[in-house]
């Protein structure tokens, strides 16, 4: 598995350094992670030549880069530094596609919905331009349990799909034996407001197919190594209820698979990751998959 962190002098990015150097003894052999630094090109850089800021630069960014890979190293993870110049979100897909990342594990701001700001420019920049699974964790140490509790939104959707796929790829990732908590949302009726017949009839259609996709997720992640709980409920706001869910479930990690790209900031995500980020502060790992590729 391949791994890109990038960082900074933040301690959201150092949040993000920690939780990847405590998983250290999950990791197969064949592990690398890559600790990313990005400068923004400015006009002084202009001014001053690419190759003259890019020695000057890159000075600094070791200073900053080598004490990470050390730490990455001395717990057994196989690193090594990047370090380029350019528009920071961009630079860092760039580097991702190059480099074939399995995963992208950013640390980030808290919550907010003001704005649209959901974790920070950066990282709703680069959720924007990637197809590769992000890992988002906020500004407060991570303890995950040796065998984490991990929620999936589950719709049936192909999103859907390629997240409960891409935990059963990457069980080794969380160690132990996770216990999974496969979780649908359906909407709730208004109050005092009766079923009629035909949606009854949807309703019990919806339960019927919904067995079929929890049974198949299940067989896919059992066979990982996971327990694994269906978990139905409802609600006006899916995202509000996984947030609720989490929360009273004690919840390691909540993975939500949504389409790719978005023209909008407001749209990169789906709008149950976009709900539950503005809202929740737990661990979040988002896997978009490209829309063509589904078709």
């Amino acid at each position: 598995m391949k791994i890109l962190i990038p960082i900074d002098q933040s301690q959201y990015s150092q949040v993000a350094l920690e939780f990847i150097r405590s998983r250290c003894a999950n990791f197969g052999s064949n592990a690398e992670v890559l600790v990313v630094h990005i400068h923004p090109l400015s006009l002084f850089d202009s001014l001053i030549g690419r190759g003259k800021a890019d020695e000057t630069y890159r000075e600094e960014a070791m200073e900053l880069l080598e004490p990470a890979i050390t730490k990455l190293k001395e717990a057994g993870i196989r690193a090594k530094p990047v370090f380029a110049m350019g528009n920071v979100p961009q630079t860092i897909n760039q580097i991702a596609e190059e480099e074939n990342v399995d995963l992208i594990v950013m640390g980030s701001q808290g919550t907010s919905a003001v704005q649209g700001i959901i974790f920070g420019s950066v990282t709703n920049s680069l959720l924007a331009l990637t197809y590769k699974p992000m890992l988002v964790l906020h500004d407060k140490p991570i303890s995950f349990r040796d065998s984490p509790y991990i929620g999936i939104a589950t719709d049936g959707s192909p999103y859907a799909e390629s997240a409960v796929q891409f935990i059963a790829d990457n069980m080794k990732l969380f160690g132990g034996v996770p216990r999974v908590y496969l979780i649908n949302v359906v909407e709730r009726p208004a109050p005092g407001q009766a079923y009629h017949p035909l949606e009854r009839e949807e309703a019990q259609e919806h339960k019927e197919f919904m067995s079929e996709i929890f049974e198949s997720a299940e067989a896919r992640l059992k066979e990982s190594g996971a327990e694994c709980v269906r978990i139905r409920l409802t609600g006006d706001e899916p995202g509000d209820v996984l947030a609720e869910f989490a929360e009273k479930e004690d919840l390691d990690l909540v993975v939500i698979g949504t389409r790719g790209k978005g023209v909008f900031r407001s749209s990169v995500m789906g709008s149950t990751a976009t709900r539950f980020a503005a809202v929740s502060d737990r661990p979040q790992l988002i896997v978009q998959t490209d829309e063509d590729k589904i078709a």
